[in-house]
C-alpha cells in the first residue's frame, strides 16, 4: 500500500532584519542638566530659608527694634504729656541735655527729681515733640538712636519751632531695652558758608 504524500507547503520570507521598523524608542531619561538645575533651586530655597529665619531671630536686629519701639514710645509720651508713660521708658538714673553742641550742654544735665521737674516745665510751656525721619539705631546693648525730631512750645505767648538731633542711649535692662540718656543737640546755623560749628 502506497504511502500518501504529504504536501508541505512553505513560504520563504526575507530574513527579518529589522530594516523596515522604525528605530525603538530609548528609554526616557532626564538630561543631566536638568537634575542640577533642580538640586540647585533646591539648595538656593533652602539657603533662603536658613538666612530668613536666622535674620528673623537674630537676637541683636531684634534689640535694636525693640530699641526703636522704646524711643518712639518715649517721644508719644512726651508729646501728650505723660509723666508716667515718659518713667516707663527711663532707667532708674536717666537723664537730658540739651544745647548747641555735644561737649557743653547749655540745658541740664537733669537726672532724678530735676529731670522730673524739667519735664513738667515743658509741659506748662505747651511743648510738643514729633520725630521728622527715619530713626538710626546702633549697637548690641547698650544702643545709640539718632533721630531728627521738632520741638513746638510757648515762651511769654511767643510760639517757638525747633528742629534738633536727639540722640538716646539705650541699655538693655533684663527683657527690654530703656533709655539712658536723651541728648537734644541743636547745632548752630553757620554764619557763612563753612564747616566749622562741626569742631
Amino acid at each position: 500500500m502506497a504511502e500518501s504524500a504529504e504536501i508541505l507547503e512553505a513560504s520563504l520570507l526575507p530574513a527579518d532584519d529589522g530594516s523596515d521598523d522604525g528605530p525603538e524608542p530609548e528609554p526616557r531619561r532626564r538630561p543631566a542638566l536638568v537634575l542640577v538645575l533642580a538640586g540647585a533651586l533646591v539648595l538656593a530655597v533652602a539657603a533662603a530659608g536658613g538666612l530668613g529665619w536666622m535674620l528673623w531671630h537674630d537676637p541683636r536686629s531684634r534689640g535694636q527694634a525693640d530699641a526703636v519701639a522704646v524711643v518712639e514710645q518715649y517721644t508719644a509720651a512726651f508729646d501728650t504729656h505723660d509723666l508716667t508713660g515718659i518713667h516707663e521708658t527711663l532707667a532708674e538714673q536717666a537723664g537730658f541735655a540739651g544745647g548747641e553742641h555735644l561737649a557743653s550742654p547749655v540745658v541740664g544735665p537733669f537726672t532724678g527729681k530735676e529731670l522730673d521737674d524739667f519735664y513738667r516745665s515743658l509741659f506748662s510751656a505747651s511743648v510738643h515733640l514729633t520725630t521728622d525721619g527715619p530713626m538710626e539705631v546702633t549697637g548690641n546693648g547698650p544702643y545709640h538712636v539718632a533721630v531728627v525730631q521738632t520741638v513746638r512750645y510757648k515762651v511769654a505767648g511767643i510760639s517757638v519751632t525747633e528742629q534738633a538731633l536727639s540722640l538716646y542711649t539705650l541699655l538693655q535692662l533684663q527683657d527690654r531695652p530703656v533709655i539712658l540718656e536723651h541728648v537734644w543737640w541743636r547745632p548752630l546755623a553757620a554764619q557763612g558758608p563753612s564747616m566749622l560749628w562741626a569742631q
